[in-house]
């Protein structure tokens, strides 16, 4: 990833150099150790997201995403992270895409889930359960939603359909052919539920 950003950025293309910034982020967690690797990488979707106004809306919310991971699986402190959503809201919405408005969903209501706000988690994946129930998105970020929506339902007491969405998403047959690290997240929780 070190070298296609590298190159991306030689060449003026700030778009590929986020792709390489959110490919290096994705595989730091398939990983699931040294979680201190995420530092020079969200450094860099930070210098691309304060610097290039020519980032395509999909490229800056998929940026903003990563960082916020990346700060959930560090020890960023979580009102830090919250103070970051309305951003991320931004640029979730000015991207129009169903995918990343389901991970966007998923990562805001984690950061609520973490920082002990069950009820404000539960607003944030409620409105976007039914895009990942309709499985238009691409499968991680439905496993993402579904996962944290399915965690609400088990705490609180609800009834949204998740833990059966986490079952079916985890059974579909694509799912044996997805990265380690979402999986094993999502089968961990799986059995805590």
């Amino acid at each position: 990833c070190c070298a296609l950003f590298e190159e991306c950025s030689a060449r003026g293309d700030p778009d590929g150099a986020a792709a390489a910034v959110v490919a290096a982020i994705s595989a730091i967690w398939t990983e699931g150790r040294d979680f201190s690797a995420f530092a020079p990488w969200v450094a860099r979707a930070n210098a691309l997201l304060s610097a290039s106004a020519a980032l395509h809306p999909i490229a800056r919310a998929a940026l903003a995403q990563h960082r916020l991971i990346a700060g959930l699986l560090s020890d960023v402190p979580p009102d830090a992270l919250l103070a970051e959503l309305p951003g991320l809201r931004k640029e979730t919405d000015e991207s129009r895409s169903n995918a990343l408005r389901v991970q966007g969903a998923a990562i805001e209501g984690w950061l609520h889930v973490v920082s002990g706000d069950l009820h404000r988690a539960e607003e944030c994946v409620r409105d976007v359960l039914p895009l990942a129930q309709a499985k238009t998105p691409p499968l991680i970020p439905c496993l993402y939603l579904a996962t944290c929506a399915a965690l609400i339902d088990a705490v609180g007491g609800t009834s949204n359909g998740a833990r059966a969405l986490l079952e079916q998403l985890l059974d579909e047959a694509r799912a044996s052919a997805l990265p380690i690290g979402p999986t094993l997240f999502a089968q961990a929780n799986r059995l805590l539920l």
